[in-house]
């Protein structure tokens, strides 16, 4: 009876044995698109923030304070064209929070 019962426990650990490369496997093609997917998001934060950088340097010609800077170019409608100085500061907020600037 002993040989049937260390038999039936190899075949158990076993089952483990696979069921444990398994997950490995699994975790490590789970690791591999985070990083991708981070990867990716990040990227979209730097272009967010380097626009957001962008505007902020663009607001005070926009504005006309700043009358040594060289005129806007007119052709493409410029971002924040058209709004008031209380929406261009909310559009900075909103830009830097999605930026991770807070």
């Amino acid at each position: 009876m002993g040989f049937f019962s260390d038999l039936k426990t190899r075949r158990a650990i076993a089952a483990l044995d696979e069921r444990i490369e398994t997950v490995e496997r699994q975790l490590k093609g789970v690791k591999l698109e985070w990083e991708s997917t981070y990867d990716k998001l990040h990227r979209i934060v730097q272009r967010i923030s380097k626009r957001a950088e962008r505007a902020e340097e663009l607001e005070p010609r926009e504005d006309g304070h700043d009358s040594s800077a060289p005129p806007v170019e007119t052709g493409a409608p410029q971002a924040g064209a058209g709004l008031s100085q209380r929406q261009r500061e909310i559009q900075q907020q909103i830009l830097r929070h999605r930026a991770g600037m807070r």
